[in-house]
């Protein structure tokens, strides 16, 4: 069994030239929703700007899966009183103790906006974020492992439920095999 990884996924922006030995597979775009505790979007006003919204809870959850972070997340983090930074789980969890704000992937929170637990917040002051992610792989001799390529096709169904797909090759490179 080889040492290398045959597969990955990249969270963008995806950088060329870090993707010269890559080929990808999928390309999928989701959005990025800035949320905040039911009980503390209860007290905010119908369109609040990011400055009522920090008073209100003034700690910011940074999640460290971006290449880059986007200005606006970074901007966001510099505007606040206190940040930290956490992994998805604990920082979902303080998020919905209404002890921080934050950006998260629609994924990692779609559930708990839908069970009222989170609040997804547009403040006119903050523009809209997205995530790009791409599966890839490092050589196309990966697809002649039919298991592989039948995960592939499953998350790319479920690349498709949670977000936009933007591009799709895996067919196509299939066929010209």
């Amino acid at each position: 069994m080889s040492a290398k990884p045959n597969w990955a996924f990249c969270a963008g922006p995806i950088f060329e030239p870090l993707a010269v030995d890559l080929v990808p597979l999928l390309t999928m775009r989701e959005r990025v929703p800035l949320v905040i505790s039911a009980d503390k979007a209860a007290k905010l006003t119908a369109t609040p700007e990011i400055e009522e919204v920090l008073a209100l809870v003034p700690r910011v959850i940074s999640l460290i899966w971006w290449q880059v972070a986007p200005e606006a997340s970074t901007a966001l983090t510099r505007r606040a009183q206190t940040s930290v930074e956490l992994p998805t789980g604990p920082a979902r969890r303080l998020a919905i103790k209404g002890e921080g704000i934050g950006f998260f992937v629609n994924s990692a929170v779609a559930d708990d906006i839908a069970a009222g637990r989170l609040v997804e917040i547009l403040p006119a002051d903050v523009e809209p974020l997205h995530r790009d992610t791409a599966m890839v792989v490092r050589s196309l001799a990966a697809l002649e492992r039919p298991m592989l390529v039948d995960f592939i096709r499953e998350i790319a169904v479920e690349c498709a439920r949670v977000g936009t797909i933007l591009d799709s090759r895996l067919e196509d490179l299939l066929t010209a095999a």
